[in-house]
């Protein structure tokens, strides 16, 4: 859901402010992966086992390259 977010602001930004949705979504993507990195090992640390599962390392990509699209950008039509 969130990854359809951003599938549609990127489809809006020539519309909106892309500087603003661009820093938007970077941020919440940082948020998502210091969250998706730090949680497990929480959990890891309070219940001794390990929490790790395999579509962690698909959420880690997803944030990387939306925190990418944050700091690049697209190359916008005039």
């Amino acid at each position: 859901m969130v990854e359809l977010v951003f599938l549609i602001l990127y489809s809006a930004r020539h519309y909106l402010n892309e500087p603003k949705i661009r820093f938007a979504i970077a941020a919440f993507s940082v948020w998502c992966l210091v969250f998706g990195l730090a949680l497990p090992l929480f959990k890891q640390e309070v219940y001794g086992i390990t929490f790790f599962t395999w579509d962690q390392p698909l959420w880690w990509y997803a944030c990387v390259s939306s925190i990418a699209y944050g700091l690049v950008g697209s190359e916008a039509e005039t």
